[in-house]
C-alpha cells in the first residue's frame, strides 16, 4: 500500500509539474505575441507617420516654392539696386507674414485618439520665420521672428498692413552679414 501511495505521489508530482510547465508555456506564448502584436502596431504607427511626413513635406515644399514666386526681391530695374517695395508687394509680403506667423487658436480641433493621447494639427500656425533683406550697403541683415508685427518692422513695411490695430512693435534679433 506504501509502494501505491508513492507511485500515486509521483504521479501527482509530475502532473503538477507537467500543468505549471504547460502554464508557464502558455503564458511565454501568449506574452511573446503580445509583443509581436504591439510591435506590429509601433511599426505600422511609424510606416504611417513616415509616409504623412513625406506627405506633409511635399505639400509644404510646393507652398514655399508658391511663396517664394509671389515674395520676389524689389529691383529696380534701372540702376539694379534693391528698390522700396510697392504698396502691393507690401501687402503680399505682410500677408505671408501673417500667414505664417498666426498664433490664432480659433478652428484648432482636438483630436483624441483610443489610446488616451490628444493631439492637434496646428495647421501651419505657431512658427518661427526666418527673413533676410539686403541693406544699401550691401550687407545682409538677418531676423528670426514669431510675429507678424516683428516681420514688418524689419522690413519697414507699414505696422497697420499686418495689424491694423498696432500701436507699438516689438524688435526682432537681428544680424548682419
Amino acid at each position: 500500500m506504501k509502494q501505491h501511495q508513492k507511485k500515486t505521489a509521483q504521479r501527482h508530482r509530475r502532473l503538477s509539474r507537467l500543468i505549471l510547465a504547460g502554464t508557464l508555456f502558455a503564458t511565454a506564448m501568449l506574452t511573446i505575441a503580445a509583443v509581436i502584436n504591439r510591435s506590429r502596431q509601433v511599426t505600422y504607427a511609424k510606416e504611417n507617420a513616415l509616409e504623412r511626413s513625406a506627405e506633409m513635406r511635399d505639400v509644404k515644399a510646393e507652398e514655399l516654392r508658391a511663396a517664394a514666386a509671389r515674395l520676389r526681391v524689389a529691383i529696380d530695374q534701372q540702376t539694379g539696386q534693391v528698390r522700396p517695395l510697392t504698396q502691393q508687394e507690401a501687402q503680399d509680403l505682410a500677408t505671408e507674414l501673417k500667414r505664417l506667423a498666426n498664433k490664432s487658436e480659433q478652428g484648432l480641433t482636438p483630436v483624441s485618439h483610443a489610446d488616451g493621447t490628444v493631439s492637434l494639427n496646428l495647421e501651419d500656425r505657431f512658427q518661427n520665420v526666418a527673413l533676410a533683406k539686403k541693406n544699401a550697403d550691401g550687407t545682409v541683415e538677418q531676423a528670426c521672428v514669431d510675429n507678424p508685427k516683428a516681420g514688418a518692422e524689419f522690413f519697414g513695411i507699414d505696422q497697420k498692413l499686418v495689424d491694423p490695430e498696432a500701436k507699438s512693435s516689438s524688435s526682432p534679433k537681428s544680424t548682419k552679414n
